[in-house]
């Protein structure tokens, strides 16, 4: 079963005054869990992208791969879409040799025109729902090497799977597609986004990702915090295993409620959240209440619910920190910095892309994550010499500053 911890990260809180207050919610799930079966949906880019770099051949031999891991009871269907979408197998358990079988044949479906992801994502959402289950898996594995071309109506529609407790993995291929773009897809439906920079690259990435979600056994987690009165929630992100935030639609909002996707067992989830506190006398407070709901799998999938209470001091006193809690903040500052230069970037404005850079060099001077600050650095020189930083240097940076923000 699951745990829920809330660390602050400084106690007390001042009195009498407004104050911020940063708090890491840890769930933690046991080590011994049920087995849960798959509910899956590949869905491969088939357009003129995925041809160059002999990416199609690394394609074949990933999925290939992947074919021979389904277990007898898994469900597995394949789509493949350029400017349309097609269904090469309709979703059947036991189809780990049909899906090879097709998965060799998949030079003979080029798709001409210009891809659309929103098509496949359409058609493969369709195949998900014919076997949509408690205590199951339901996930859609994306490989795509296009840009999302209607990232509004391709998120929206990521967070309808949501809902309906259906995950997104989203593999970029290449550096011709936004990573904006993949990653809120993934963030949206509550799967992960992965840069696969060298075609090479794919097979093992697709084997990790299989491997995770046939270990998954804590399923469709929902997260509700009930704020108390007065006091909201500025921003919250999920920062492990995966990396999503969100706004509250409202300032004023006393409850939110998240889709924080499954773990398996042993692995926890990270949610850091920021909170206004209003004006408080020194005493003990409750900020929060948290519940928790899930289901874990096995023969006889149950439904579980846990709940713990966020609790702060506040007075005079020094404050006591909490170091982990504060590394999660720093590090998700200096992500969200490099994310706001990036699409200053792509917005063309150099200097303010430098100005978020430099500001994410200070914040990462004080962790020890050597591979990020290179690559701020990086950045920053390539940006100061030639008022330019290439595509795929902006990939290797945006994804290396989630790593970080994911690792401690």
């Amino acid at each position: 079963m699951i745990q829920l911890q809330a660390l602050l990260a400084r106690q007390p809180l001042p009195e009498q005054t407004e104050s911020l207050a940063y708090v890491l919610l840890k769930a933690i799930p046991s080590r011994v869990a049920g087995r849960a079966g798959l509910n899956l949906t590949i869905v491969v880019d088939r357009s003129q992208a995925i041809e160059s770099e002999n990416r199609l051949a690394w394609v074949q031999r990933a999925l290939g791969a992947l074919a021979e891991a389904l277990r007898p009871d898994d469900i597995v269907s394949l789509v493949v879409f350029g400017d349309r979408a097609k269904l090469l197998l309709p979703a059947e358990a036991g189809a780990g040799a049909k899906l090879k079988r097709m998965v060799a044949f998949l030079d003979s479906h080029a798709m001409p025109g210009r891809a659309t992801v929103l098509e496949g994502l359409k058609l493969g959402g369709e195949e998900l729902k014919k076997n949509l289950a408690p205590g199951r898996v339901n996930r859609m594995v994306v490989l795509t090497a296009s840009p999302i071309t209607q990232e509004f109506e391709t998120e929206a529609l990521a967070r309808v799977f949501a809902e309906q407790h259906i995950g997104v993995s989203a593999f970029g291929l290449g550096t011709d597609w936004s990573p904006f773009g993949l990653v809120r897809l993934a963030e949206a439906g509550r799967g992960s986004a992965v840069y696969v920079p060298r075609p090479a690259d794919l097979p093992a990435l697709v084997a990790q990702e299989m491997e995770h979600l046939q270990e998954l056994a804590f399923l469709d987690l929902r997260l509700h915090l009930r704020f108390t009165r007065g006091l909201s929630a500025r921003r919250l992100f999920q920062v492990f295993p995966t990396i999503a935030h969100w706004l509250p639609s409202q300032p004023t909002e006393r409850d939110a409620i998240l889709a924080l996707g499954s773990l398996p067992a042993g692995r926890p989830c990270y949610l850091l959240a920021e909170l206004r506190v209003p004006p408080r006398a020194a005493g003990e407070c409750r900020l929060a209440g948290v519940d928790l709901s899930y289901t874990a799998a096995g023969p006889a999938p149950q439904a579980v619910r846990a709940a713990v209470d966020i609790e702060a001091r506040v007075g005079a006193d020094p404050a006591t920190v909490n170091f982990e809690v504060l590394r999660y903040v720093a590090a998700m500052q200096a992500f969200l910095l490099v994310e706001r230069a990036l699409e200053a970037r792509a917005d063309g404005e150099t200097e303010k892309t430098l100005a978020l850079l430099k500001n994410a060099v200070r914040i990462t001077e004080d962790s020890d994550d050597g591979l990020l600050m290179h690559q701020l650095e990086t950045a920053l020189e390539s940006l100061e010499k030639v008022a330019m930083l290439p595509e795929a240097a902006a990939k290797e940076l945006y994804f290396s500053a989630r790593a970080a923000a994911m690792r401690f």
